[in-house]
């Protein structure tokens, strides 16, 4: 018996570490960013809000110095996956395009959308290093990133009119982040359960899905509550 809970304990010891420290393949990290997440976002939200576009160019300048940073040091990739200073001035355009959706720029618009593919195309597929830039994770760097910003800014803002019928899958779209989270948790510490006592088939398939949506949706209910109290209070 004592074994036993040995064993138990060095099982969530082991999954508890895994969980932040991005051990569980693809995306795993995401649970290290979030946590860091809580913190950074409404300090990002204040100067956008204040500052505006000039609020982001420091955003992009502090992204920019990060980057060069983790070069000159050397970083490893393992640390580098799982701080989220390489993704400030993607969260704080996000900010932007909430705050003011309704500028318009055509010019920047387009200029960005084809310095981030040449910038991807450049590095990505002919191999090309951009100092004082690093190498990790850059096909999906700041730089990269400023094709997708237009392109999100077109394809969110154009879909307002959508059907009511469609609230469900709107509403699922939105906590999909949320739900993605959870599916790792549950997958990293349930799912193995499941498995072991339960015929692994469509039925239990469908379960398992049901269950992620739900505590998805559960877990960004509870988690926006929190960050929209955080940002009042930097406001």
């Amino acid at each position: 018996m004592n074994s036993l809970s040995t064993g138990g304990d060095v099982f969530v010891e082991n999954n508890a570490y895994e969980l932040l420290t991005g051990g569980w393949g693809l995306g795993s990290y995401y649970y290290s960013l979030l946590l860091q997440l809580l913190v950074v976002y409404p300090l990002l939200w204040g100067m956008v809000k204040e500052y505006r576009f000039a609020g982001l160019l420091v955003i992009f300048g502090v992204n920019f110095v990060y980057e060069w940073v983790m070069t000159v040091m050397g970083v490893s990739e393992t640390i580098y996956r799982l701080l989220i200073l390489r993704y400030v001035f993607l969260i704080g355009a996000g900010a932007y395009l909430y705050l003011y959706r309704d500028g318009k720029n055509i010019f920047i618009e387009i200029a960005s959308i084809c310095f981030g593919i040449l910038f991807i195309v450049y590095v990505k597929y002919f191999g090309n290093p951009v100092w004082p830039l690093n190498t990790m994770w850059i096909g999906t760097s700041f730089l990269a990133a400023l094709y997708i910003i237009p392109v999100y800014k077109w394809l969110v803002y154009s879909s307002y009119q959508i059907n009511a019928s469609w609230e469900i899958i709107i509403n699922l779209g939105r906590a999909s982040y949320n739900i993605f989270l959870f599916q790792m948790l549950f997958y990293g510490f349930v799912v193995k359960v499941i498995y072991k006592y339960i015929l692994y088939d469509w039925l239990t398939f469908c379960l398992c899905l049901g269950i992620c949506l739900y505590g998805g949706w559960k877990f960004y209910c509870w988690e926006g509550v929190r960050t929209k109290k955080l940002i009042s209070q930097i406001e």
